[in-house]
């Protein structure tokens, strides 16, 4: 019975010391930790109040009361966060008293001096972001430690050689500084990274090679900067990498085929260049790619159908080119694809049916092509659709019904074949509808634009204004009535034009044997024109020769038959006065 007593002491005991502790616990952490750099931190808030006021992470004692600062749990400041709206500071030596520190980033600021040489010299530094007003110390090498290093909105023009030494170097930002050149081939060294910015410089010549050896690369972008020459091949063995931007270079030739080795490429952007030929093929191995766009080059040649095979694409945008032939049918099999853009090209044919099967679709942009056949009622399906656009097309028949696309909130579709009446549409097509209108005439799409075409007037009586002169006119782009040139040339639009006006920028190419006519756009036969003109070349030549045949013998008989001048003196008189002159002589 006593050991019975004893146990059950022993656990009251046991449980009345557990609750205990449990209770003082939450006093245990609440007591604040001691701050071993308060002492660094409280004269880089002294130096730096006289810039711009009192320091806001230099406020308490302790890691919990003060912001822009994380400490471990020692009390070491670990992390450091310098904000100083458009100010410009020093950064003191003092700072590397700071051993734990592992983060510094001055922001909204600017450094005064160079970072000092000792900074990089801290063990356990790995990510530094900075403004600069100078350039970078070659004793940026000593970091060896650094994981991240941007230098994002500098004015840098040149990188040390040194850089090659931080061989644990994963990120490097270099965007918006002013870098000439090329980039340095001490690059190459470092094989650990993997994102590299060096977006908005003016960094010319070729693509260099020393990008071939970064294998872990994952982000490279290089836009808005001055490359000429090809995109390297050497890219496509780049397999690690997620996204590639190029954008707004000077980059010439094709398109490399070995981009389609990258098949864990995410993002893929060439727009703004002069890249020629077609696109390759190669591009529909691309099975993670998200987003495609290459506008504003010279591409030739068909869309491939291979890019049908690129079924988790959501932007697809190759606008501002000369692609020809058919829209592939291939294009109903990107069922993730939310954004196509391909206008300003010469493509032909019709809109494929399968676009129905795009049921994601938010934007369409089909302007300025050569597309013909009637607009497919599958475009009314897609609910999801916010704006589409098919002007200065060659499209023909009706206007299908959109009144139940509720976000549809542009509609373009001037300039067509389009003709009847537009009877899916009430008749306020525009938010200009004037106080004649009904209150239930307002209706999605709220921006309409189908002028252009022969649609009937009545489709016109509400929205601000009448049939004009644009419907059924005989000029190329406004010519529904009859085919674009008469129906023997090619109406060729010139982009940046008003499409409003006559003068809007398009022009007929006519076949061989037609000429333009009088009537703007329209393509009218040489044959008599140039009939008589041949004949008034050959005719003027001997019209001379006949007119000398026929005069020539007149004139010579004329001159042959004047008559002879006679003189003042008769034959007695002239020889009374000889005889007068030789008695004067005598």
């Amino acid at each position: 019975m006593r050991r019975a007593v004893r146990r059950w002491d022993v656990v009251r005991a046991a449980v009345v010391a557990l609750v205990v502790a449990r209770c003082c616990m939450p006093l245990a952490r609440a007591a604040p930790v001691l701050h071993p750099d308060m002492g660094v931190l409280e004269s880089l808030a002294s130096e730096w109040s006289e810039v711009n006021g009192t320091s806001t992470w230099s406020r308490g004692r302790d890691c919990e009361s003060m912001a822009l600062v994380r400490c471990d749990g020692d009390g070491h400041v670990i992390a450091l966060d310098v904000v100083y709206d458009d100010s410009a500071i020093s950064l003191p030596e003092s700072i590397t008293g700071f051993s734990h520190l592992t983060r510094l980033s001055i922001t909204d600021s600017t450094l005064m001096d160079s970072l000092p040489s000792a900074l990089f010299a801290m063990p356990n530094l790995k990510h530094l972001h900075c403004v600069l007003s100078g350039n970078i110390p070659d004793a940026v090498g000593l970091a060896t430690g650094l994981q991240t290093l941007d230098l994002y909105y500098n004015q840098l023009q040149a990188l040390p050689a040194s850089l090659g030494n931080l061989t644990t170097l994963t990120h490097l930002g270099l965007g918006r500084n002013i870098f000439l050149g090329t980039l340095p081939a001490s690059l190459s060294r470092l094989s650990s990274l993997m994102h590299l910015s060096a977006s908005h410089n003016r960094l010319n010549g070729s693509i260099p090679q020393v990008l071939s050896n970064l294998h872990r690369l994952t982000y490279l972008d290089l836009n808005h900067n001055k490359f000429s020459g090809s995109l390297p091949a050497f890219l496509g063995g780049l397999s690690s990498l997620v996204h590639l931007s190029a954008n707004r270079n000077g980059l010439n030739g094709s398109i490399p085929r070995e981009l389609g080795n990258l098949h864990r490429l995410t993002y893929l952007t060439l727009d703004d260049n002069k890249f020629s030929g077609s696109l390759p093929a190669s591009l529909g191995n691309l099975s993670s790619l998200v987003h495609l766009s290459a506008s504003i080059n010279d591409l030739n040649g068909s869309i491939p159908q291979q890019l049908g095979n690129l079924h988790l694409l959501t932007y697809l945008i190759l606008a501002y080119q000369t692609l020809s032939g058919p829209i592939p049918e291939s294009m109903g099999a990107l069922t993730n694809l939310e954004y196509l853009n391909l206008k300003f090209n010469r493509l032909t044919g019709t809109i494929p049916a399968s676009i129905a099967n795009l049921t994601r679709l938010t934007e369409v942009h089909l302007s300025y092509n050569f597309l013909a056949g009637s607009i497919p009622v599958a475009l009314t399906t897609l609910t999801n659709l916010q704006e589409l656009s098919l002007d200065h097309n060659q499209l023909a028949g009706s206007l299908p019904s959109f009144h139940h696309l509720s976000r549809l909130s542009r509609l373009h579709a001037r300039y067509n074949y389009l003709t009847g009446r537009a009877a899916p549409f009430p008749e306020c097509l525009s938010p200009n509808r004037t106080s004649a209108c009904p209150n239930d005439c307002l209706y999605p799409p709220t921006v309409s634009y189908i002028h252009g075409n022969c649609l009937a007037a009545s489709t016109f009586s509400c929205d601000g204004w009448q049939r004009s002169s644009h419907d059924c006119r005989l000029f190329c782009g406004a010519r529904p009535l009859t085919p674009p040139c008469s129906g023997h040339g090619v109406c060729s639009v010139e982009p940046g034009h008003h499409d409003d006006t006559p003068a809007w920028g398009a022009q007929c190419t006519c076949d061989e044997g037609y000429t333009q006519g009088t009537a703007a756009g329209t393509c009218v036969p040489r044959g008599p024109a140039f009939l008589l003109a041949l004949l008034l070349v050959l005719l003027l030549p001997l019209a001379m020769l006949l007119l000398l045949a026929f005069a020539l013998p007149r004139f010579l008989r004329c001159v042959k038959n004047r008559p002879r001048p006679r003189f003042f003196f008769s034959k007695r008189a002239l020889a009374a006065r000889q005889a007068s002159l030789s008695l004067e002589v005598a």
